[in-house]
């Protein structure tokens, strides 16, 4: 579950990477100020997808972010706290099982989301 957690992390990093490289400078460094934890990253991304959902959805032909995006990021992240911090928690084998099946969605999302914000650093409007 630690691995899993970690690619997703890591995933995520990704695209949080690329949505800072579409901001001008100034909000870059402002973004990058207020937001030192990937909780914050998250929690600051979330708007900004909300505000993208009708160039999201017609970019990427999904309407679903909400009801993908949050959840998965949620479940993986949650287990990788458990194991990444000193409380006892040991995954079952249906925790296991729910990581593997969530983690090939997350990961194309964010992959989507990526290429969505790399698309918008030629022509920042952000």
């Amino acid at each position: 579950m630690v691995m899993l957690g970690c690619a997703s992390e890591k995933a995520f990093l990704n695209v949080v990477d690329s949505y800072t490289a579409a901001l001008t400078p100034t909000k870059r460094s402002e973004f990058e100020k207020n937001n030192q934890t990937l909780k914050r990253k998250y929690d600051s991304l979330k708007p900004v997808l909300e505000a993208e959902k009708r160039d999201l959805k017609t970019a990427t032909d999904r309407d679903d972010w909400d009801i993908m995006f949050d959840p998965i990021f949620h479940i993986i992240r949650r287990h990788r706290n458990e194991q990444g911090h000193p409380i006892s928690f040991t995954p079952d084998i249906v925790a296991v099982k729910t990581g593997l099946l969530l983690f090939p969605e997350l990961y194309m999302s964010c992959e989507i989301l990526q290429l969505y914000f790399k698309a918008k650093v030629s022509a920042p409007t952000l």
